[in-house]
């Protein structure tokens, strides 16, 4: 039988965990594009090997889905979008982070809730790479970058995700998290 628990962050919790996020941050700015993705790589790599709970499973697959928006040389994530999912890949560069991810069953409990947090920040860009992977899937693997039909539809969701994001701010419907 499933068991749900709601865990609800204040304000001050909500502060704790973005000055967690900046210290990460700062720790970890020097390091290399290619570095905070492999540390992000390792992460993963390191919860395969071991049995998580399962909701701690789903939130890295998100994790995934960030990795890939640096590293798909289809997706061509903007400078200004890149910048933002690389700096909310540095918490997982850190590796004194809140919760040491050797401990068993809670080890990445931290990550999957930096990551639920990190979603929700990157929700349009997250969005808008799953759409584009979804019509890839549909279009066959045999797509090219430059191929009209894909770098078409890469165009529309690179301005649908700005589009959001913008009207989202406008509306008072920006992140609570304030990451970046």
């Amino acid at each position: 039988m499933p068991l749900r628990i709601v865990l609800e962050l204040t304000d001050k919790d909500l502060r704790l965990l973005r000055k967690e996020m900046k210290r990460a941050q700062a720790i970890s700015r020097e390091k290399s594009e290619l570095e905070v993705i492999q540390a992000a790589d390792e992460v993963l790599e390191s919860a395969k090997k071991r049995e998580v709970p399962e909701f701690i499973a789903k939130h890295l697959e998100t994790l995934q889905h960030l990795i890939g928006m640096l590293t798909d040389r289809q997706w061509l994530l903007p400078d200004k979008e890149r910048n933002r999912v690389r700096t909310a890949l540095l918490y997982f560069a850190n590796p004194e982070d809140i919760i040491q991810d050797d401990v068993p069953v809670i080890g990445f409990l931290d990550d999957a809730i930096m990551i639920e947090l990190i979603e929700r920040e990157l929700r349009h860009e997250i969005d808008a790479y799953r759409d584009f992977c979804e019509f890839r899937a549909k279009g066959g693997k045999a797509k090219k970058p430059d191929d009209g039909v894909l770098a078409k539809r890469r165009t529309q969701l690179h301005e649908r995700m700005r589009r959001r994001r913008r009207t989202g701010r406008s509306k008072g419907g920006g992140s609570p998290v304030g990451f970046f």
